[in-house]
C-alpha cells in the first residue's frame, strides 16, 4: 500500500502513546512468582470516546498496513458525516465490480428510476389469423425470460428473487391479439445496439467461463440456451429468443416453424404485442447484489443510447462519467472500457466509488442503497460472514479479479451507538493475488472493531507480521 499515511500514524500515535501512558506495566510478585499485568490508570481500556477515537484513528494505517501489504490501494472511511480516515482517495486502481456502483448512478441519473425496457412483436400483412413472418424486437430488456428459467436462479440464494419480464405473457399477447399461424416463423431484431458480441479488450475466458455472455439489445435467459446441469452460451441471442418465443407459441396452438433467426424488422409493421420490464430501480438493485456483468453491459449501452444515439458500450462508458461529474462527483482519474468491472483497462478511484455509493440517500438512487450485499444473508455476501457479528450489519459491494479486490459500502448498528461506517477500498497488484476474499474479511472485521477498544495496554504497538500468502480464493464478485 504506496504510498503509505506515516505522518498521520507516526504523529498521532507518538502523541497518543506519551499522552496516554499506553504501554505494558507489570509488578513483580513476591517470591519471584510470575509477573502480572497491571492496567495503566489512562489505558485504553479506560478512555473517554474522543481519546479512544485518537487511539483509534493512529492504530487503523497500522491494520490497514497489515492488511494489504504491498499492494497498491486507496481506502476512504467516513463515521457518521465525519471523515475518519484516507488514504489516496484519488488514485485511478482497478476497480472490478466495484464499477458498478458507477454503472448504475449513471443509468438511473440518466434512465430514471422508474424507467421500463420494451419488448414488441411486430408483423406485416395480417390476414384471417396468419401472418407471414414475427418479428421480435429487442429493448435492451436484460430480464426476458421463461419460467424454466426463473426457476434456476430462485434456487440459488445468490440471485433469490431476481426480477423477471415474462416471455409466457409476451407469448399470450400474441395469441391474443388473434395470430394463429406464421408462415416463416419468428425473427429477432437486436438493431437498438450497434455495438460488438463483446468488449475487444476482454480475456476470451469471461465467455468461456460463463462470466458474461454475448452481448445484444435482445436476449432470453440471461443469454443462455442452457442453464442446467451447466451453462451454455446463446451463440446468436436475438435467434434464440425468437426460438424461444415460436416454442412458446407453438405449446399455445399456433403454427409456427420453432427455429428462430435474426434480421431487421421493417419499418412499417405494426405492434401486435408487447411487455415491458419492471422499472430499472428493480433491475438496478439485482445487478448490484448479484453483480450481475450482462445487466451492467446492456446498461451501459443504454445509457449512451440515451445520451449520444449510438448503442455502443464506447459511447456509454462516456456517457457514465460525463453522468457522474454531473452529480458532483470527482471523476479525475476515472477511465471506463466497459460497464460491469471485467475489463482491466478500467480505472476508478476510492472517492469516485463512494461518491456514487453516497448518492443513496437521494430518492432517485434508492436503488444503490437497496442493491447491496448483506453480510450473511443476500446476494454476493450471502455465505459470507454468516454466524459472525457482521451477519446482517456489513452491506457491501465486492469486487474482485486477479490481483484485484474491492470493497465498498456501510457497516451498521454499531457498538454504544455509533454512527454507521461509510467506507471504500480498492486494491492492486501481487500482494492481492491469492488473497481476494481474506482481504475483504480483515477489512471488515477491522471496520468492525474500530476504533479499537482494547484490552491490550500495548494497543498502538504494532501488529504481529501476517502473510498474505493464503490458499486461492474460490472464484468471487
Amino acid at each position: 500500500m504506496k504510498p503509505r499515511p506515516a505522518a498521520l500514524l507516526l504523529g498521532v500515535g507518538a502523541i497518543a502513546s506519551v499522552a496516554l501512558g499506553l504501554r505494558p506495566i507489570s509488578t513483580p510478585a513476591e517470591g519471584g512468582a510470575a509477573a502480572v499485568p497491571v492496567v495503566p490508570l489512562w489505558s485504553a481500556r479506560r478512555l473517554p470516546e474522543a481519546l479512544a477515537d485518537a487511539v483509534g484513528a493512529a492504530k487503523l494505517p497500522i491494520r490497514l498496513h497489515e492488511t494489504l501489504d504491498a499492494a497498491d490501494a486507496c481506502f476512504v472511511m467516513r463515521e457518521g458525516a465525519s471523515l475518519t480516515f484516507s488514504l489516496e482517495p484519488h488514485q485511478p486502481l482497478i476497480p472490478a465490480s466495484t464499477q458498478k456502483l458507477l454503472t448504475a448512478a449513471a443509468a438511473l441519473s440518466v434512465l430514471g428510476a422508474d424507467h421500463r425496457f420494451e419488448t414488441k412483436v411486430v408483423a406485416e400483412n395480417i390476414a384471417g389469423g396468419t401472418a407471414p413472418r414475427l418479428y421480435l424486437v429487442g429493448g435492451a430488456d436484460p430480464l426476458l425470460m421463461v419460467a424454466g428459467y426463473k426457476a434456476s436462479p430462485d434456487e440459488d440464494p445468490l440471485t433469490k428473487g431476481h426480477p423477471v419480464t415474462s416471455l409466457e405473457g409476451l407469448a399470450d399477447a400474441v395469441v391474443a391479439a388473434g395470430v394463429r399461424n406464421v408462415a416463416a416463423g419468428v425473427v429477432g431484431d437486436a438493431s437498438r445496439h450497434q455495438g460488438a458480441r463483446t468488449v475487444p479488450t476482454w480475456r476470451d475466458t469471461y465467455i468461456s467461463d460463463h462470466d458474461v455472455p454475448f452481448l445484444s439489445a435482445l436476449t432470453a435467459n440471461g443469454g443462455w440456451s442452457q442453464w442446467e446441469p451447466s451453462k451454455v452460451t446463446a451463440a446468436d441471442p436475438p435467434a434464440y429468443a425468437a426460438s424461444e418465443l415460436a416454442r412458446l407459441l407453438g405449446e399455445r396452438g399456433v403454427t409456427v416453424d420453432p427455429a428462430g433467426s435474426s434480421g431487421t424488422a421493417p419499418g412499417g409493421a405494426e405492434v401486435i404485442a408487447k411487455v415491458t420490464s419492471p422499472p430499472l430501480a428493480d433491475i438496478v438493485e439485482a445487478m448490484i447484489r448479484e453483480s450481475d456483468n450482462f445487466i451492467a453491459e446492456i446498461l451501459v449501452r443504454e445509457v449512451g443510447l440515451a445520451t449520444s444515439g449510438q448503442g455502443t458500450t464506447e459511447a456509454g462508458t462516456a456517457a457514465v462519467v460525463d453522468a457522474l461529474a454531473e452529480r458532483g462527483i470527482d471523476v479525475e482519474g476515472v477511465d471506463l472500457v466497459d460497464g460491469s468491472g471485467l475489463d482491466r483497462g478500467n480505472r476508478a478511484t476510492c472517492g469516485a466509488v463512494l461518491g456514487a455509493l453516497d448518492l443513496r440517500t437521494d430518492d432517485k438512487f434508492r436503488a444503490i442503497d437497496q442493491g447491496l450485499a448483506v453480510a450473511g444473508q443476500t446476494g454476493t455476501l450471502h455465505r459470507r460472514f454468516k454466524d459472525t457479528p457482521l451477519d446482517g450489519r456489513l452491506r457491501a459491494k465486492t469486487g474482485s479479479l486477479k490481483d484485484v479486490v474491492g470493497l465498498v459500502g456501510t457497516l451498521q448498528d454499531r457498538a454504544e451507538g455509533r454512527p454507521d461506517l461509510t467506507f471504500a477500498l480498492l486494491a492492486n497488484g501481487q500482494a492481492v493475488a491469492t488473497g481476494a476474499l481474506a482481504i475483504q474479511e480483515a477489512i471488515a472485521t477491522t471496520l468492525d472493531a474500530y476504533p479499537f477498544p482494547s484490552a491490550d495496554p500495548d494497543v498502538l504497538g504494532p501488529p504481529p507480521a501476517r502473510s498474505l500468502h493464503t490458499p486461492a480464493d474460490p472464484p468471487a464478485r
